[in-house]
């Protein structure tokens, strides 16, 4: 079994150096790839968008009758072409429409999207983080996660957060949820809708 490349945050050698595994111990090489894959993927639902790189040969939004659309994958964006009902439309600050890359907007400069759908279409939309851009608080975040479900893995105690050996009460985070500081990370990159 290998990672999903096409959605894992971070590599098998970034997780074996987070939990301590030297590069020779992959015995439990299955499931840390297992994690990375889950890990990754529960970020992608969180944040609401794929966050790796992805190109599309073509792509098709509904309008909105305003002036600003959120592109469905963002940062880093790039398209080749855009038509609107058909008319190819040219990007440029004197021209039909804007994009801002790092937010995934599509600005219409001199009206509004057409409300209709999928008729704006896009040609050659390539979009998202490369594995190396992935930002580093982001990378982190997946490796604290991974790491913790490994130790959870590990010692049996899924989704443990304290134990009091007084009066013998564990407390658990909800099966599934996000470490606190994992999910802070990830709030910074929701997905939020114009």
């Amino acid at each position: 079994m290998a990672t999903d490349t096409t959605i894992a945050l971070v590599t098998l050698a970034d997780v074996r150096a987070m939990v301590g595994k030297e590069s020779t111990d992959t015995a439990d090489d299955p499931i840390l790839e297992m994690m990375i894959d889950g890990v990754s993927a529960r970020f992608n639902s969180h944040v609401g968008r794929r966050l790796l790189e992805l190109t599309e040969t073509t792509a098709y939004l509904d309008g909105n009758g305003k002036q600003t659309l959120r592109l469905p994958r963002y940062p880093n964006v790039t398209i080749a072409g855009l038509e609107e009902g058909g008319v190819l439309l040219t990007e440029g600050e004197d021209q039909d429409y804007r994009i801002y890359s790092d937010s995934g907007l599509l600005v219409r400069l001199w009206g509004v999207w057409p409300r209709g759908r999928k008729n704006i279409t896009l040609s050659s939309y390539v979009a998202g983080y490369k594995l190396a851009s992935v930002p580093k608080d982001m990378k982190f975040a997946a490796l604290a996660q991974i790491a913790a479900d490994y130790q959870e893995y590990r010692t049996k105690s899924w989704g443990e957060i304290s134990r009091s050996f007084s009066d013998g009460s564990i407390t658990r985070r909800e099966t599934g949820a996000f470490l606190e500081q994992v999910r802070a990370v990830l709030d910074r990159y929701r997905d939020v809708r114009v």
